[in-house]
C-alpha cells in the first residue's frame, strides 16, 4: 500500500489511526506469495475477498 494511500482511509475512520500500512502490505504479500509459490494454487477473486474480509479488515479496521 502506498504510504499516502492509508491517510484518507484513516481520516474517514475506516482504518485505525495506529494501523501500520507497511505491516498491512507485508502481511498481504506474504499470504499471496505463499499461495502462489508454496501451495501452487491460483489466487481467485473468492480468495481475495476472504483474505480481505477475514484477515485484513478485522486486523486494521476500526471495530464497528
Amino acid at each position: 500500500m502506498p504510504a499516502s494511500g492509508h491517510r484518507p482511509a484513516q481520516g474517514r475512520g475506516e482504518l485505525r489511526s495506529d494501523a501500520d500500512p507497511s505491516w498491512l502490505s507485508e502481511l498481504a504479500q506474504g499470504v499471496l506469495i505463499n499461495r502462489i509459490l508454496v501451495a501452487d494454487v491460483p489466487v481467485t477473486e473468492g480468495f481475495l475477498e476472504r483474505l480481505t474480509d477475514e484477515v485484513l479488515l478485522p486486523a486494521f479496521a476500526h471495530p464497528a
